[in-house]
């Protein structure tokens, strides 16, 4: 396993020319990394999320471009605790209509179907730590065994 501790930076190593640069899916948020969004509930958050997570699993465009597109495509994992799956359903199948209406090729539907896992946390605790856990490791980590 590897080891998750604190990595110390040589000053040596961080005045290297050579560092590779850091890639962002978005921005502000290094491609690869978490990130939380809180806010009072009703205020947009989640269909926000979505249009962004749509971006980053697909390339296309958010916000009419008020959010730049990313270079590429990735997976996203999108955790939703606050709505049960009928009600993420229904913000999903929203999605996907403002998608058609801006004619969003086949391509990139096929993409944001293979890279963005949207996933309700939804229901009782026991659930949230055990079953959405093991299937949030499964769709980020294939294969990986606990």
């Amino acid at each position: 396993m590897p080891n998750r501790g604190w990595t110390r930076i040589p000053l040596t190593e961080a005045s290297r020319e050579s560092l590779p640069p850091i890639e962002f899916c978005v921005p502000n948020l290094m491609a690869g990394s978490v990130g939380v969004v809180a806010a009072p509930t009703g205020i947009g958050k989640t269909c926000l999320l979505m249009q962004i997570g749509a971006a980053v699993a697909a390339g296309i465009p958010v916000a009419n471009g008020a959010i730049r597109t990313p270079e590429r495509t990735g997976r996203v994992v999108m955790l939703a605790a606050e709505d049960p799956p009928p009600v993420l359903g229904r913000r999903a199948q929203q999605l996907v209509k403002s998608l058609d209406m801006r004619s969003v090729g086949r391509d990139a539907m096929a993409l944001l179907e293979n890279n963005f896992e949207f996933l309700s946390l939804h229901g009782p605790a026991p659930k949230i730590l055990s079953e959405t856990w093991e299937k949030l490791l499964r769709v980020t980590f294939p294969g990986c065994t606990q």
